[in-house]
């Protein structure tokens, strides 16, 4: 079970990375429930959960950048889906998906070059490099630290043995564990607690998914979330029992954070944020079945 570390920082990254405009949101059609159900006690049903616990989620191949072999045996494959470089490790007949920290990319006339740095399977860095110059491709793989250029990876590692993408048919596709990440985590000044929890990896605002009560945390159906590009400021509207909750948590990029508030009808309750794995650790959650 994975719990988020330095949920601020999470925050700040996700605004860092996102497009020019003021926010993003989303209407949360599908998210947590129907839109227009209520929820809670009420007309969607509530079931005893673990909706910390990891959950694998299956995964498929995308367009394939290469595929290239370290002297070892160890087989290696980029790939691409949508907008993300994917990297995969060989484990047997599994190709394992292995969570990329840094990646690089470069191109110039008909050359095209990649870095991938990603979590190595026996712990640490490794980098990953791709080079596909006048229709031949080249990779090599450093297995230690951050390279930036291609060029760095093969002077500083091994150059791998490159080959055809049917070798893919010998290998089962294994996807990231499906750990969640806890994004808020508070309590109001009258000791209720609300949590807002998001996959790991993957993710997008549709995601999230939030969970209010005392020591049972109910989940409530997510209508709405908006992110500013100051940092993180979060907005997210849900339902409370028939009544729309809206929970305000301010970014602080100078040190000096305002408190996140609970607003409910006309009533504003102000948000102690927890830090505690271990107060997390003893709460019980119902998560919405239908």
């Amino acid at each position: 079970m994975t719990r988020s570390q330095g949920w601020a920082a999470v925050l700040v990254a996700a605004a860092l990375a996102a497009g020019c405009s003021d926010n993003d949101s989303f209407t949360a059609d599908g998210a947590a429930g129907a839109t227009g159900a209520s929820q809670g006690p009420g007309a969607n049903e509530l079931a005893a959960c673990e909706p910390l616990g990891a959950e694998q989620q299956p995964i498929s191949l995308g367009t394939v950048v290469a595929v290239g072999q370290a002297d070892d045996g160890t087989v290696f494959m980029v790939d691409q889906l949508d907008v993300e470089t994917r990297v995969f490790v060989s484990s047997g007949n599994e190709l394992v998906r292995v969570r990329v920290n840094g990646t690089g990319e470069s191109t110039d006339g008909g050359e095209e070059a990649y870095t991938q740095t990603f979590d190595a399977p026996t712990g640490g860095s490794w980098t990953l490099g791709t080079e596909i110059r006048d229709g031949t491709t080249r990779m090599a793989l450093v297995r230690e630290g951050q390279h930036r250029t291609f060029a760095d990876v093969l002077a500083a590692g091994e150059e791998l043995t490159v080959l055809e993408e049917s070798a893919l048919d010998d290998f089962v596709l294994v996807n990231l564990p499906g750990e969640i990440e806890v994004e808020y985590f508070a309590r109001t000044e009258n000791g209720e607690q609300i949590v807002v929890t998001r996959p790991r990896d993957d993710w997008s605002y549709e995601d999230f998914r939030l969970f209010y009560g005392t020591s049972v945390l109910a989940e409530r159906q997510v209508l709405d979330v908006t992110r500013l590009r100051d940092g993180g400021t979060t907005t997210l509207v849900f339902e409370l029992d028939g009544t729309e909750a809206s929970a305000l948590f301010p970014a602080s990029l100078d040190g000096t954070p305002n408190a996140p508030t609970l607003t409910i009808g006309d009533v504003v309750l102000t948000l102690t944020e927890i830090e505690s794995e271990a107060e997390l650790e003893t709460l019980q959650f119902e998560c919405l079945t239908s």
